[in-house]
Parts: C-alpha cells; structure tokens; sequence
C-alpha cells in the first residue's frame, strides 16, 4: 500500500509527516489486511520492519493478502500464489 505522491501529505519543520500508509493500516483492528506492494518505496531497513509487522499480523489471526514484487515476502509467507505460475497452468 504504497501512497501515491498526490496521497501523501506534506509536513513542516513543525510537524512530523504521518506514517506510511502500511503502519496505519496494521494500526487499525481490522479482521483482514490487504497490501498492495506495501515495501514499494522503501529501502530495505524499512521494508523487512514492514515485512515483520505485517507477519506480526497474520501471525495474531488477521487475514493477510499482500500482492508484491518482493521476494521477501515469499519466504516471511505461509502460503504464497505467483499468479504468473497459474496463468501458465490455466492455458494449458
């Protein structure tokens, strides 16, 4: 859950900017968390602490579905779906 540039939100010296969209997202209690390639923008420190948290999550009985790039994620995940495997599987 990348945000967009339009989506995220200025900050002054003042004020601290908000979060990433992924950490307010797995602050909310929701039963089920979708992430739309939630390390997108990040380097790599910041991805494997998104990564820890969103295991963190499903780990504590949330639903997790996160469509990614990111190979990371195939070895933090306990069931992985690599849609180009099944789109090969489906032609034939």
């Amino acid at each position: 859950m990348a945000a967009p540039e339009a989506a995220r939100e200025p900050c002054t010296a003042q004020e601290s900017p908000r979060p990433p969209r992924p950490l307010r997202a797995l602050a909310s209690e929701s039963e089920v968390l979708l992430a739309d390639e939630p390390t997108g923008n990040l380097d790599r420190r910041n991805s494997e602490a998104v990564i820890a948290a969103i295991v963190a999550a499903a780990r504590s009985g949330r639903a997790v579905i996160v469509a990614t790039h990111d190979m990371s994620f195939r070895d933090a995940a306990d069931v992985v779906v690599d849609l180009a495997e099944v789109r090969d599987v489906a032609r034939t």
